[in-house]
C-alpha cells in the first residue's frame, strides 16, 4: 500500500536529511494527490518559510539530482511553489507516495531529492555511500602534543580523556570529556526541525494532527467545521466551496458523513471518497439545469455503493438516485423534436430533388425513343422505294 510504502520512503528521506551537508537547511515533503496529480500545488512548511524565504513572491531554481535545472515560482503570501512545479513533477514522474527532501543550497535555488515509495533510486545509492562513511570513525588531524599512539598504529586519543583503572587494567574514558571526535558534526537546528516538524505537519501542506475528536454537535456554524480523519485534519485538502458543500450535506444529516469511515485507510482515499460523495450530490442538484441520463444515475448509485462499503453515511443520496431512477423516461425537448423534423424535411427535399433529377433523365429517353422510331421508318419507306424502283 501506499501508506506503508510512504513508511520506508519516509525513513530513507530522514536519514538523507542527517547525511545533508550542514550548513544548508533542508526539509521534506510527502507527495500526495494534490501535489502530483490535481491542482499541483505544492506547500511549503510555514516555521522554513518564515525562517529562510521571502515574504514576496520569487523565482526559484529546482535542481534535479543530475544536475538539470527547472525554473519555478514561489508564492511568498501562500507559502508554496506554483509555476514551474507541474512541470516538475511531470518531467520527474513523481507519483503519491513519494517523498521528496528539499535543501535550500542559495538564496532562491532548491537541491531536489526524490525518494521513491515503491522502488530505490540513484539518491537511495548515495544515501547508502554515505551511511558507509558515516560508520567510520574519523579523528581531527590536530592533536595535541600530549596524544597516546595506540597500539598497531590506531587512531589517537589525548591523554587527558583517558582513565586508567587499576582493576583488570582496562581503560575507561570519562563521560564529561568531549576530547574524542567521531565524526559528530552537528546538524544544524533547521534541519531537524524540519525534520520533525513533519509530524507535526503531518503529510502535507496544512494538514495537522488533531488532539481532540470534535463531535458534530459542537459545530454551530461553518467556522468551527473541521473535517477530522483518524486524528488528522484534513480540510486543506478541499477547495472552499467544497467544503461549504460538504458541511451542509453534514448539517443536513446533523453527522460527520465520515464518522464510519474504515480506520487506517490511506489520507488520499479518504479525501477522494469525501470529493465524489460532494461532487454525486452537487450533480443531483444540476439535475434541473442539466438533464443526466439514466447512465449517469447508475454510475452515481454504483459509486455511492462502494463509498458505503468504506464507511461514509450515503444512504440519503443513494435513496435520492434511486427516486430519480424510478421516475419516468423524459420526453424530450421541443427544441430536439424541431431539429430532428428539420432534417427530416432536409431529407425529403434530398429525395424530391433526386427524383426530379432521374424524371428529366426518363423524359430525354423518351424523346430519344421517339426520334429512333421515325428514322427507323424513314429508313424502311427508301429501303421500299430503292427495291421497288424499275430497272
Amino acid at each position: 500500500s501506499v501508506q506503508g510504502n510512504f513508511g520506508s520512503a519516509m525513513e530513507r528521506a530522514e536519514e538523507l536529511l542527517v547525511e545533508l551537508p550542514a550548513e544548508h537547511p533542508s526539509f521534506v515533503k510527502h507527495m500526495l494527490h494534490s501535489h502530483v496529480v490535481h491542482g499541483f500545488w505544492l506547500g511549503l512548511p510555514s516555521d522554513f518559510c518564515n525562517k529562510h524565504l521571502p515574504k514576496k513572491d520569487t523565482a526559484v531554481v529546482l535542481e534535479d539530482e543530475d544536475g538539470h535545472n527547472y525554473d519555478a515560482k514561489y508564492l511568498g503570501a501562500k507559502q508554496g511553489l506554483s509555476a514551474g512545479w507541474r512541470g516538475f513533477a511531470i518531467n520527474h514522474d513523481i507519483k503519491v507516495g513519494d517523498v521528496v527532501v528539499f535543501q535550500l543550497v542559495s538564496s532562491a535555488k532548491f537541491q531536489v531529492y526524490i525518494l521513491r515509495a515503491n522502488n530505490f533510486t540513484t539518491t537511495d545509492g548515495a544515501l547508502g555511500l554515505l551511511c558507509l562513511e558515516a560508520g567510520k570513525e574519523k579523528i581531527p588531524k590536530e592533536e595535541s602534543s600530549n596524544d597516546v599512539k595506540s597500539e598497531a598504529g590506531k587512531e589517537k586519543i589525548p591523554k587527558s580523556s583517558i582513565d586508567v583503572k587499576s582493576e583488570a587494567g582496562k581503560e575507561k574514558i570519562p563521560k564529561e570529556e568531549s576530547s574524542i571526535d567521531v565524526k559528530s558534526e552537528e546538524k544544524p537546528k533547521v534541519a531537524q526541525s524540519d525534520s520533525s516538524n513533519l509530524a507535526s505537519e503531518s503529510i502535507t501542506d496544512g494538514i495537522k494532527f488533531s488532539d481532540t475528536a470534535i463531535d458534530f454537535d459542537d459545530v454551530k456554524d461553518f467556522s468551527s467545521f473541521s473535517i477530522i480523519v483518524d486524528g488528522l485534519a484534513i480540510d486543506c485538502e478541499f477547495p472552499d466551496q467544497q467544503r461549504e458543500t460538504y458541511y451542509e450535506l453534514c448539517c443536513a444529516q446533523k453527522s460527520f458523513l465520515h464518522k464510519d469511515l474504515l480506520k487506517g485507510l490511506n489520507i488520499t482515499l479518504v479525501v477522494g471518497a469525501i470529493m465524489e460523495t460532494i461532487d454525486i450530490a452537487e450533480g443531483i442538484r444540476a439535475c434541473k439545469a442539466r438533464v443526466p441520463s439514466r447512465k449517469d444515475f447508475v454510475v452515481w448509485k454504483k459509486n455511492l455503493q462502494a463509498l458505503k462499503l468504506l464507511g461514509m453515511n450515503v444512504d440519503f443520496l443513494l435513496k435520492r438516485v434511486d427516486g430519480l431512477l424510478s421516475l419516468p423516461a423524459r420526453p424530450r425537448a421541443p427544441a430536439e423534436v424541431k431539429l430532428e423534423r428539420a432534417r427530416t424535411v432536409a431529407k425529403i427535399k434530398e429525395v424530391e430533388s433526386r427524383i426530379s433529377s432521374v424524371k428529366d433523365t426518363l423524359e430525354e429517353i423518351d424523346v430519344e425513343m421517339e426520334e429512333m422510331e421515325s428514322s427507323a421508318k424513314i429508313v424502311d419507306e427508301m429501303m421500299q422505294l430503292l427495291a421497288t424502283a424499275p430497272w
